[in-house]
């Protein structure tokens, strides 16, 4: 009874520009739609949210979240379940 959701969760904006945008679509976005698609399952991406990536209070270090962080991650992700009618 299991509903998989695919996230990319938020990375620091400093992380976020060391890579380019073909680099990040190469490595890790097309695969990451290859796997939507043939499991036909949701996909959230708050890798670059500006909301999350943009604030430094929100990171121990440019990979990994906070307490407040976090927080402002999972009310984005309730937000999204409800979106896609995983709950209500």
């Amino acid at each position: 009874g299991f509903r998989p959701v695919l996230v990319s969760t938020p990375i620091y904006k400093a992380l976020n520009s060391e890579f380019s945008d073909e680099e990040l679509k190469v490595c890790y976005f097309d695969n990451m739609e290859k796997v939507r698609t043939e499991k036909n399952v949701p996909y959230l991406n708050l890798s670059h949210d500006g909301d999350l990536s943009g604030n430094p209070d929100y990171y121990e270090n440019s990979d990994h979240l906070i307490y407040n962080g976090s927080k402002a991650f999972y009310e984005k992700y309730i937000l999204y379940l409800k979106e896609i009618g995983y709950i209500k």
